[in-house]
């Protein structure tokens, strides 16, 4: 009797393990998530050169403006209807303007020579899904003639924004 009771107990051993193993498998899954966020990225190239006034129109008598188109801009974006804006950290004084003009990606419009001043300037407009590569940066300072000899030092401020 003892014998009957071991083989019963080692066959329900041997058919209740191989239902456990017959249950598992060699392959199986997971959920994997994917959450790709906005991405607003905007570099500038360093500054640009020093824009000398130092000479004047033989016909008006008035300063020529000095131009620098030395600086480039990058902008990456994965969303739609961006613009970049502009401006500077205080005034000018009366007399001198300082425009920009930045060449616009691929898809979006250039608002070309932009006077800029303290609030935000609209500078490029419809910038949609972007990476724009290299873009230059033209800066224009223009100043009347009854501006006495001075330099001038202003921050210039790019912002990368929703547009309207």
């Amino acid at each position: 009797m003892k014998k009957l009771f071991l083989i019963l107990v080692s066959l329900l051993l041997v058919v209740g393990t191989s239902e456990v193993w017959a249950q598992m498998s060699n392959q199986d899954q997971q959920n994997v998530t994917i959450e790709i966020r906005p991405i607003n990225f905007l570099k500038v190239s360093g500054n640009p050169q020093t824009l000398v006034i130092d000479s004047v129109d033989p016909d008006t008598l008035e300063p020529l403006p000095a131009t620098d188109s030395s600086t480039t801009y990058m902008v990456v974006t994965n969303q739609t209807n961006k613009k970049i804006v502009g401006s500077i950290n205080s005034d000018l004084p009366s007399g001198v303007e300082l425009k920009i003009n930045l060449q616009a990606p691929s898809g979006a419009t250039s608002l070309g020579h932009v006077s800029l001043k303290t609030g935000a300037e609209d500078l490029v407009r419809g910038i949609s899904k972007q990476l724009s590569g290299l873009r230059q940066i033209q800066y224009t300072a223009e100043a009347t003639a009854d501006v006495g000899p001075q330099t001038i030092q202003r921050t210039v401020m790019l912002v990368l924004v929703d547009g309207q």
